[in-house]
């Protein structure tokens, strides 16, 4: 199993404060069965006062880590991406390895109050360059809190949405869990990921939401989940979940419905 969207490389944002800490928080992915981690550093972000992260320094972070999780022989895969933060900066992006996923994804966060008036003209331009944005944790917006056809409106533009494993969880808020259950039950989550940033509060916790999608929603939204992640790295189709939401008929077949139930439809 693969977790993707998570800040467990050390001193780089604000994830794993130190080697110490991205070793408990990996053996913790380890127990859960996750075999790959694609750490996504915070990129473009204002809190990290437009600091670019340096990449062959990430590389050393997680040769040191590599190097200790052979001295504790834990298996595991980590691979170096991306969380960008949004503004007219990101089509200057699109030529770096270390930021497109599978060379082909974006991932794409929002301020979480605000959405740019800017971004669909920017987002297209990103497509128009065969990069595919993917949408970090939707259901913890504001504004989409406010207006859920936001979210479908990306869906028709061909944008993907990644759930947070804690919004699932309740650990964002009501408000959190309601959209990103909404999201799901519309089929529209294409990923998720633990978005974990230490080891206590915010650590992996994959396994028990793939656990809950599996139990509340029964319609193997949690195979293609996990099958989506494996799609990300290679940088193939990536498929929504089933929906659980039955389309609404057409008004002539509401017509039709009503003229059976009064019995006028035999003799029309």
């Amino acid at each position: 199993m693969i977790d993707f969207h998570n800040h467990v490389v050390h001193n780089i944002d604000d994830g794993a404060k130190d080697l110490q800490t991205s070793i408990e928080m990996i053996k913790k992915a380890s127990s859960m069965g996750i075999s790959s981690i694609v750490n996504t550093v915070h990129y473009n972000h204002p809190l990290m006062k437009y600091k670019f992260p340096d990449f062959n320094f990430i590389d050393n972070q997680i040769d040191e880590i590599n190097s200790s999780l052979k001295d504790e022989k834990i298996n595991m895969k980590i691979y170096s991406s991306a969380e960008v933060y949004f503004d007219s900066k990101i089509l200057n992006f699109i030529d770096n390895k270390n930021i497109i996923i599978g060379q082909k994804y974006m991932l794409i966060e929002f301020d979480f109050n605000i959405l740019p008036k800017n971004y669909e003209h920017i987002l297209f331009e990103l497509q128009l360059n065969g990069i595919t944005p993917i949408i970090a944790h939707p259901e913890r917006y504001r504004f989409v809190h406010n207006d859920y056809s936001i979210i479908k409106k990306w869906i028709d533009k061909d944008y993907k949405l990644q759930v947070n494993c804690g919004s699932l969880l309740k650990r964002f808020g009501n408000q959190s869990y309601y959209s990103a259950t909404k999201i799901l039950e519309n089929g529209n989550a294409h990923l998720i990921g633990s978005d974990a940033h230490n080891n206590n509060r915010r650590n992996f916790c994959i396994k028990d939401a793939i656990s809950l999608i599996k139990n509340n929603f029964n319609n193997g939204s949690d195979k293609v989940l996990i099958d989506n992640a494996y799609n990300l790295l290679k940088g193939e189709i990536l498929n929504e979940c089933p929906s659980l939401i039955s389309k609404k008929p057409n008004i002539l077949k509401k017509i039709k419905n009503w003229l059976i139930k009064q019995n006028y439809y035999k003799v029309l």
